[in-house]
């Protein structure tokens, strides 16, 4: 098994461990989900593309149609998500061809 070293605020770690957590077993379930949801993701990015390539890549006109329809939904979008969808993306994907 290999050895890493992360640096942690010390407040973050006497958390931890006041919960009788151990810092190897929760940061190692925590990169098993990240990389969970890139994968996820990445499946999704795929998808979509090949829906692109089956029917055509949205219009202009619905792309800002389906961005209106989420902004009415008021479908929460942290930074943080975009971010990670963009390294999905930037990764994973196939660099798209317009």
């Amino acid at each position: 098994m290999a050895r890493v070293t992360i640096t942690l605020p010390d407040e973050l770690v006497e958390q931890a461990r006041a919960a009788g957590l151990t810092i190897s077993t929760w940061a190692a379930a925590d990169l098993r989900d990240r990389l969970s949801d890139l994968t996820r993701q990445a499946q999704l990015v795929r998808y979509l593309d090949a829906l692109d390539a089956e029917s055509g890549a949205p219009s202009n006109e619905e792309q800002t149609a389906a961005e209106a329809w989420l902004d009415a939904a008021d479908v929460p979008w942290p930074e943080a998500d975009t971010q990670v969808w963009h390294e999905c993306a930037n990764v994973y994907a196939p660099p798209r061809i317009n």
